[in-house]
């Protein structure tokens, strides 16, 4: 147990030291920082943007889990000191993470450390158990050799994985705001919100995740002729926008989780065929058509932005939504009929 609860303190420290949003940061992280600035942070020359770091980490901890095999194989608790070293190396060699417009991950970061460890340590313990209890010096090699290529080859999938990271800090926080304040909103938070929404459809989708709880309670509120509020008007609007994304299915291989758009209630459906019935057709109707003036799914976009528009759109978005589910169950039936 106190092996167990010491390794979780210094992997919680490993990982403020190096990773900015940690929020276990304490003095013995900044410790361990200092101790892995002596590997000097400048490229290779010849060799690209490779540095002088990458390397020296590398081979340094390498040669910490040899040391620390053979310690070991010797039944010296020094080889805790090593495999501790070699641990705090991975997170060392993590980026701070660039934001770039992709899908969201199936797993994120901070789970994949955390299941990485969890394993890496079961693997380093039961080899301790050969060493220390048993006596199994062959199978206690063994598994020391298993934990330390998983230890590699995890952590070089948690490297790669931290190089990267989406682009939906901004609306995260946007999204936040409005759910802690939803007695009081304010609409401009919806228009800041509808604002972060065109810069990519991955956006769209966590923002209409977020944010739909707030918008239903409104929209689902329509009267039945074509008077809306201004409060409706706008959630309408943002609505419309949200809805903006083409689905995907989850991807393992690629550590992409997938993107669905919600199931709208079926009374807020009728509300807007209702409103869409009692309004006239847009202005645009008839015009030419820019690309600019397309939306992903090929429907056109109202210059002026008008309501009825927007309820178009939607219902259109829940139509597509319907015939693929409906697509979906009938494909499921007949693989249930075949097995």
């Amino acid at each position: 147990m106190f092996l167990i609860g010491s390794s979780f303190l210094l992997v919680a420290s490993f990982s403020a030291a190096f990773i900015f949003d940690s929020p276990f940061r304490s003095p013995f992280s900044d410790f361990v920082k200092c101790i892995f600035r002596i590997f000097p942070n400048k490229p290779i020359p010849g060799c690209g943007r490779v540095l002088w770091r990458t390397i020296g980490i590398v081979l340094v901890s390498v040669l910490a889990l040899a040391l620390g095999g053979y310690y070991l194989w010797g039944q010296n608790y020094l080889y805790f000191l090593f495999v501790y070293f070699a641990i705090a190396s991975v997170f060392a060699l993590m980026r701070e993470g660039k934001e770039t417009d992709m899908q969201p991950r199936f797993i994120s970061l901070p789970l994949w450390v955390l299941i990485s460890t969890f394993i890496v340590f079961t693997t380093f313990i039961v080899s301790s158990y050969f060493a220390y209890f048993a006596n199994q010096s062959t199978l206690c090699i063994l598994c020391f050799v298993i934990a330390s290529i998983l230890l590699l080859s995890l952590g070089y999938v948690g490297i790669k994985m931290s190089e990267t990271k989406p682009m939906t800090v901004e609306a995260e926080a946007v999204s936040w705001l409005l759910t802690t304040s939803f007695s009081d909103k304010d609409l401009a938070w919806f228009q800041k919100a509808v604002q972060i929404a065109g810069q990519s459809p991955n956006i769209r989708a966590v923002l209409m995740k977020r944010l739909l709880p707030l918008l239903l309670p409104v929209v689902g509120s329509l009267p039945t002729h074509g008077a809306v509020t201004t409060e409706q008007e706008s959630c309408i609007k943002t609505l419309a926008i949200l809805m903006d994304f083409a689905p995907r299915r989850r991807c393992l291989w690629r550590n992409e989780a997938a993107v669905e758009r919600p199931t709208l209630p079926e009374g807020l459906i009728v509300g807007l065929k209702k409103l869409q019935a009692s309004r006239e057709k847009c202005s645009h109707r008839g015009g030419p058509i820019d690309q600019e003036d397309l939306r992903n799914d090929g429907s056109v976009r109202c210059p002026q932005a008008c309501v009825c528009n927007a309820v178009e759109h939607i219902l259109q978005l829940h139509e597509l939504a319907e015939v693929r589910n409906k697509d979906e169950q009938e494909q499921l039936i007949l693989k249930t009929e075949s097995a």
